[in-house]
């Protein structure tokens, strides 16, 4: 089934997923029965998608991969396999490619933490 208005077209699926198209060339994409609530998608080439427990995954073209929790925890995945975690108490965690990882703590405190097992103070 379709619908248009000004500046939208609706399809719904068979399954009852329903795709929205802006004339401004968004996409929003709602499935059902899914843990996914919505897939919104820009014509910058971000992709968002947001899920029922309120986790939200940012993918941008570059291969970038930001994703959101609701305990405020925040971790982005680079496209060269960097990985950085935020949580909560403002702790950041700074994962390399090669396994050397560097953990900041709120207070300042640095704490480097090589593959091999061994922290440095």
């Amino acid at each position: 089934m379709e619908s248009n208005s000004a500046n939208m077209m609706l399809t719904v699926k068979p399954d009852g997923t329903k795709i929205s198209k802006y004339t401004d060339g968004k996409t929003v994409t709602k499935p059902v029965n899914s843990d996914i609530s919505e897939i919104i998608e820009n014509t910058s080439g971000q992709k968002i998608t947001r899920y029922w427990n309120g986790k939200v995954v940012t993918e941008f073209l570059n291969g970038t991969r930001v994703t959101s929790l609701l305990d405020g925890t925040e971790v982005i995945e680079f496209f060269n396999g960097d990985k950085t975690t935020r949580q909560p108490d403002n702790t950041t965690i700074y994962q390399y490619a090669d396994g050397f990882s560097i953990t900041a703590k709120a207070d300042g405190t640095t704490i480097p933490n090589f593959e091999t097992g061994l922290k440095a103070s």
